[in-house]
Order: structure tokens, then sequence, then C-alpha cells
């Protein structure tokens, strides 16, 4: 789902449950469950396949962070 709310992300952030959803990005909040694949990017980022068909970058300042959450 996209669209616009009052809230900002980092509140979103926040208010998530954090085993479910995970901030890969300054402009991207993601739910764990809708990702089907997550390949590799240039500069150690990655690019996150989403089961929708969108494809969500990880930024180079929440790849650790994400390969941390995710176990890889």
């Amino acid at each position: 789902f996209s669209g616009t709310h009052k809230n900002t992300l980092q509140e979103f952030e926040y208010i998530l449950p954090k085993d479910s959803f995970i901030r890969c990005h300054r402009s991207y909040i993601v739910n764990v469950a809708q990702i089907q694949e997550i390949f590799p990017d240039s500069r150690s980022t990655f690019i996150l396949y989403m089961k929708n068909g969108v494809k969500i970058p990880v930024s180079q300042s929440y790849a650790s962070y994400f390969r941390k959450i995710l176990g890889f």
C-alpha cells in the first residue's frame, strides 16, 4: 500500500511491529512477509522484489541493519 498520511515514516517505524516491518530506505518501510526475493545491488546495497511486483531499494545506510535483522 502506498499513499499519504499525517504520520512520518519515523512515527510509523515506531508504531509498526518490528518483527513484521523493516525500514530499508529513508523513503520506505516494508512488510517482511511481502518480500519475494532479495537481490544484491551495487555498493553493498540490495533491491527487494515484492510479491506485488514492485522493486524497492535498500539504501547503503540501512543495508547493515537490514542484513542483521533478516540474518544474512
